[in-house]
């Protein structure tokens, strides 16, 4: 049997029901529908209903984004339910209390050094129209920054996690909506005494001492960016960072060098 799927028409109609006739004739006029109409439509009326809370990609400045916003100051993570939204699950599961888990600390003499750009690409910049417009959420500023991350531990790395905790974590940013594009990053879900939060991050792999890895950040902001000291230049907001470091177990290690010995012999004979 050919599954029934919603035409236009039928979310046209939807909406029309949910909108515009009493509960009476909506009744009759449903119930005058063939079994396979009163089916699509009723999905229909599901897809309407489910419109508002679903992720959805945007395009702006001609880039397809799928932006994923923070909670706000101070709020750890993303909301699991607006991950859920965007069609998301995590795909890096790490949880602290774990031996094999160490955190990384980052600074000029840290673990790891962070390097930005001294300037950012912007895709979309709604402010910058003539007359100037205020981004939001259907039409948000886009830039993408590039950046630099060295291993800087004097030690090899065995399996570096970059992940972007909050937004605004000094809270000096203005009181806006902020996210990031989840296109650029997959979702950590990290446990932390027993808590479980859903972060963006990216894995870095090995980082022998002095490797660089290059990552690309992209910012979205649904309200007014501030301008800098000189009113000139457009303040980008800032972004919790954490990372760790996933050391394989002894065992795994030993398992593995068993296993090259094995090849090893395998090819003498």
């Amino acid at each position: 049997m050919p599954r029934l799927r919603p035409s236009g028409w039928d979310v046209f109609g939807a909406v029309l029901l949910l909108i515009g006739f009493g509960w009476k004739e909506m009744r009759m006029r449903f119930m005058g529908l063939s079994h396979a109409r009163r089916v699509a439509l009723l999905g229909a009326v599901a897809v309407v209903l489910l419109l508002p809370v679903a992720g959805q990609a945007l395009s702006v400045g001609g880039q397809v984004i799928e932006p994923l916003y923070f909670g706000g100051d101070a709020v750890r993570g993303f909301d699991p339910v607006a991950v859920g939204n965007a069609g998301l699950s995590p795909t890096l599961m790490i949880d602290l209390s774990d031996p094999i888990v160490e955190m990384l600390s980052i600074g000029v003499a840290g673990d790891l050094l962070i390097e930005l750009p001294p300037s950012v690409q912007v895709f979309n910049n709604p402010q910058g129209r003539n007359p100037p417009e205020s981004p939001n959420v259907s039409m948000p500023f886009y830039a993408v920054s590039n950046w630099t991350v060295t291993n800087t531990s004097g030690d090899v790395l065995e399996d570096v996690i970059l992940a972007w905790t909050m937004s605004d974590p000094m809270g000096t940013y203005p009181d806006v909506p902020i996210g990031m594009n989840s296109e650029l990053f997959t979702i950590l879900s990290l446990v932390n005494n027993g808590s479980t939060t859903l972060y963006g991050a990216v894995d870095l792999g090995t980082l022998a001492t002095g490797d660089q890895r290059t990552v690309q950040v992209g910012y979205i902001v649904a309200g007014n960016l501030p301008l800098d000291d000189m009113q000139m230049n457009l303040v980008m907001p800032p972004l919790g960072v954490a990372a760790v470091n996933v050391v394989p177990e002894p065992s795994t290690l030993l398992m593995m060098f068993l296993g090259l010995a094995g090849l090893a012999r395998s090819g003498r004979r």
